[in-house]
């Protein structure tokens, strides 16, 4: 104990020296207790928050370079009453060569009595569906169109809301949107609407409402038909296996592997959205295991090669 008296003493001296300090320059001390405290608090808080993805309403990809949203993003209507949404798209400077798209919403609250493609892309590789509160479909450009730059309606969303108070119509993380020159989602953002009512509104007609349209279908290109192919005649040596080019995924019309035509189009229709092991048909492109937009881009880009 005889050794810890110097240090006890010394310890008391130092506390007495740091009282005198604070009693001398209060408000330098109030400061720097206060500046302590506001950086422990943002060490706190974004340590807390590091690795928050931000949702898809805000920013898709940083990276990305296509915007989607849906317009007006507010509208105010009765119960009832049905209204129009429009879900437009600004590719900037790339060229947009299909969009996979799915919304949320609550049917308890919302009626989505129609969705029906726009102008901007006009093929329809997957028809709309409706239904336990989402919609979703897939559109696309022409396949000898090399995809498609600027902006405009994508899609036109028909709703009616069922009761009062808001609604919204959200994107989902499953919306995607192929490029020319881009593997990736190139979906940079993508802005929701919101439905809110005045209250109820007359009582509607006893007359059935009309079912809606459903997207049309693509129409196939005329295939030409088939004539009988002569008997190849042997050849003393093998000939080397041709080099295919992507998205030719059919043999009907060209030579094996050296053409991506309207045939090959057409079996893509037929194929799209089936799955698999990768690279199990022609038609799974990159060899993924599923015939997407991914490889509807892969085509376009080397159509009528």
């Amino acid at each position: 104990m005889a050794d810890k008296k110097p240090v006890f003493k010394k310890l008391l001296r130092q506390s007495g020296k740091v009282y005198a300090w604070i009693r001398q320059y209060p408000l330098i001390t109030l400061n720097s207790i206060l500046l302590l405290a506001v950086i422990g608090l943002s060490v706190w808080y974004y340590s807390s928050t590091e690795g928050t993805l931000p949702q898809i309403a805000e920013v898709s990809h940083q990276a990305g370079s296509v915007n989607l949203k849906l317009e007006p993003a507010s509208v105010i209507v009765a119960v009832n009453t049905e209204t129009t949404i429009n879900m437009t798209i600004d590719t900037t400077t790339a060229k947009v060569t299909a969009a996979a798209v799915e919304l949320t919403y609550d049917p308890a609250k919302l009626q989505v009595t129609s969705a029906t493609a726009g102008d901007f892309l006009t093929i329809v590789l997957v028809q709309s569906t409706i239904a336990n509160g989402k919609i979703n479909f897939t559109l696309a450009a022409p396949p000898d169109s090399g995809g498609k730059q600027g902006s405009g309606t994508l899609a036109t969303i028909k709703v009616k809301p069922l009761t009062t108070g808001p609604s919204t119509l959200t994107f989902t993380d499953n919306t995607q949107v192929a490029v020319i020159g881009s593997n990736n989602n190139e979906l940079k953002s993508a802005a929701d609407a919101t439905i809110s009512t005045l209250g109820a509104s007359p009582s509607p007609s006893p007359s059935p409402s009309p079912s809606p349209s459903p997207l049309p279908s693509p129409s196939p290109s005329p295939s030409a038909s088939a004539s009988p192919s002569p008997a190849a005649s042997p050849s003393p040596s093998p000939s080397p296996s041709p080099t295919i080019i992507p998205g030719d995924i059919t043999d009907n019309g060209d030579t094996p592997g050296d053409e991506v035509n309207h045939h090959d189009y057409n079996k893509l229709l037929q194929d799209f959205g089936k799955t698999g092991d990768p690279g199990w048909i022609r038609s799974d492109i990159d060899r993924n295991g599923r015939v997407y937009i991914s490889d509807y881009n892969i085509f376009v880009r080397n159509y009528g090669q």
